[in-house]
């Protein structure tokens, strides 16, 4: 007898190779070389804004892309494959990889952050955790 789990399984691992394999950008010196996005134009925020109403479901999503770093941090955690894409064009792999590096406490989960530093080919250090007095 087959084992649903075990096929479950399975086509999980391909679909994961496949998306990565599509995702995988090739590293150029220009990109390296970009800061990350910390003020945003009126046209990227409007080009933004659905993408915050997704990632952000409480507040004004408007008052989210003020802080550009806290929005890259919540679009690799919850957003989906339209919303990495878009926020990636707009804002560039610089402004994803600030993220990895200065996370905001409480926002990855674990396994959006071993996905983006894998996707990234960085190392992943333990995830981040909010520290409480």
């Amino acid at each position: 007898p087959k084992n649903p789990r075990r096929n479950h399984l399975r086509f999980y691992c391909m679909v994961t190779a496949k998306i990565m394999k599509m995702m995988r950008f090739t590293e150029t010196a220009l990109a390296e070389s970009q800061p990350a996005v910390s003020v945003l134009t009126p046209a990227v925020r409007t080009a933004l804004l659905p993408v915050a109403r997704r990632v952000f479901w409480w507040g004004q999503p408007n008052d989210w892309l003020d802080d550009p770093a806290r929005f890259v941090a919540q679009v690799m955690t919850y957003g989906d494959w339209n919303d990495t894409t878009v926020a990636l064009e707009l804002l560039g792999e610089a402004s994803f990889k600030h993220a990895l590096k200065n996370p905001p406490a409480g926002v990855f989960d674990i396994k959006s952050w071993v996905y983006w530093h894998h996707r990234f080919q960085l190392e992943a250090p333990p995830l981040p955790g909010r520290r409480l007095p």
